[in-house]
């Protein structure tokens, strides 16, 4: 299996022609992943929740990267403004762990991985969340993994994010309630899509 820092940094082409680099997140990237996650629309800050968005959050993130545990991408415009951020964690979580248990569904934990992303409200519909989806796919499948299940599963009010998974081959397999909202756990099998 390929190193992650191997893999990184990719150039990527927008339908309209824009050029952005999808890139691992450095140590020294903290003021600009704080300036991405603080610019995000409260909306987009409701349906993304891996972790908090205050800037003391962002520096501890860029102190102690580990993509042996979990990669943290970026796509960034040639300014060096991020546009996008998305983590594969290489395993489970053990709250989502617990629920697809709970549903009997089959997960292999050394073949599993868990995704998070995210993109900058103006660049959202524009394809970037796409691109940079299947990077982050076939970046997965290259280092093991043939199951992908969501971070935290995705709120079914969201039905934007839910045709966007659902494009990709995720499956819902159980539904959980978090507070007043009700959300899905969906699950993506690697080994079911063609190599892009």
């Amino acid at each position: 299996m390929p190193e992650p820092a191997t893999l990184f940094p990719r150039p990527i082409t927008l339908p309209d022609g824009e050029v952005l680099t999808i890139r691992l997140l450095q140590p020294t990237d903290a003021a600009t992943l704080y300036n991405y996650l603080s610019g995000l629309s409260e909306q987009s800050k409701s349906y993304f929740g891996p972790h908090p968005f205050d800037e003391a959050t962002a520096q501890l993130i860029c102190d102690t990267l580990d993509p042996t545990h979990t990669l943290r991408l970026i796509a960034s415009r040639q300014t060096g403004d991020v546009v996008a951020y998305m983590l594969l964690l290489l395993g489970v979580l053990p709250d989502d762990l617990a629920r697809l248990q709970a549903v009997k569904y089959p997960i292999q934990l050394d073949k599993a991985g868990t995704v998070a992303p995210s993109v900058a409200d103006v660049y959202q519909s524009r394809k970037l969340g796409s691109l940079m989806l299947e990077h982050l796919l076939e970046t997965g499948r290259s280092l093991g993994k043939s199951q992908v299940v969501l971070w935290g599963g995705v709120q079914k009010r969201n039905q934007k994010a839910v045709n966007f998974y659902t494009k990709f081959g995720f499956m819902p397999v159980g539904s959980f309630w978090r507070g007043d909202i009700d959300n899905y756990d969906m699950v993506l099998t690697l080994d079911d899509l063609p190599h892009r």
